[in-house]
């Protein structure tokens, strides 16, 4: 049972420990209407990579296919941002993403709630 990248949303008790040491974020990447974190949001398909992630403290919570194309967009643009991310140890990304690393990664719990299903809701 594969999941669909855009119908779960980050339990926000979660995303309240990456507010707490890395917010107030201002907008939320790679989000929708029903998932985003923030009142201010970009979209995976028309928004996220047609601006200069500088100015703006972002969050964004990827769709896994997209992390390679996140990553190079922070490193070409010279951005930063908090983002969550799995630990696939063993994904072509994962050597490129330590090295982009500024602090130490908070690793989340592998609950049942860590990820909430919207289309349930």
């Amino acid at each position: 049972n594969q999941r669909k990248d855009t119908s779960w949303k980050l339990n926000h008790r979660f995303f309240a420990i990456a507010e707490e040491k890395y917010g107030p974020h201002t907008i939320d990447l790679m989000a929708s209407k029903k998932n985003a974190q923030l009142s201010r949001y970009m979209t995976v398909s028309t928004d996220a990579f047609l601006i200069g992630w500088k100015d703006e403290n972002f969050w964004c919570n990827p769709p896994c296919h997209l992390i390679p194309m996140v990553l190079d967009y922070v490193k070409t643009t010279k951005s930063t941002i908090t983002s969550w991310v799995p630990l696939y140890f063993q994904a072509e990304w994962f050597n490129t993403l330590k090295s982009m690393l500024i602090d130490e990664p908070i690793v989340l719990p592998n609950c049942s709630d860590t990820f909430l299903n919207f289309e349930k809701w």
